[in-house]
């Protein structure tokens, strides 16, 4: 093999040694989840595995085929300019403070309004907020889709991953005991 392609498999090697020891540390954790969960040694044994899975895969196409793959895709591949021909230069991009400044008022109310109001009626009004600050000002639009966005998570994190969320304080958390009790989390 070589030495381009040695240089290019080195880093998916270092990492694949060092997620697999961490898989064989995962494998010694000594807690078992209650009969039919979860417990919490499957998250990192499966993103572990994912990182593994990926090195591997990575370390398989460097050598055998030995060129980049850029994430591009077709598109990239299009617009290349051709050989010998000077690089285009970059669209000047705007800029936009004042929504990076809201993004961030938003993002620094949600940090404290979590507590108070929960997870739920904190988070569906950030989503709406942040895609409405984003640029996206269709309304009918944004409102469905920051409320199943915000449902979406509580399923993935009260139902999938089995993770305790902010209810909030009275009379909010009634809002969050509700939801619970509608998606069966007890």
């Amino acid at each position: 093999m070589r030495s381009d392609r040695m240089l290019r498999i080195a880093p998916y090697v270092a990492v694949l040694a060092i997620a697999t020891y961490l898989l064989h540390k995962a494998g010694q954790i000594d807690y078992f989840g209650p009969p039919g969960r979860i417990g919490p040694d499957f998250w990192p044994k499966m993103v572990l595995g994912l990182l593994i899975a990926v090195c591997l895969y990575e370390i398989v196409k460097i050598g055998l085929f030995g060129r980049d793959r850029s994430s591009g895709g077709l598109v990239s591949t299009m617009s290349a300019p051709p050989s010998g021909a000077a690089e285009p230069e970059p669209p000047a991009g705007r800029s936009y403070p004042l929504r990076l400044l809201l993004a961030i008022g938003a993002t620094v109310a949600y940090t404290a309004l979590v507590p108070i109001a929960g997870f739920f009626l904190a988070t569906f009004p950030y989503l709406a907020v942040f895609i409405y600050v984003g640029g996206y000002r269709r309304l009918p639009v944004v409102v469905p889709v920051a409320l199943f966005g915000t449902l979406m998570m509580l399923f993935f994190f009260w139902r999938v991953a089995y993770v305790s969320l902010p209810i909030g304080r009275e009379p909010f958390s009634s809002v969050s005991l509700l939801l619970m009790q509608a998606m069966g989390v007890r």
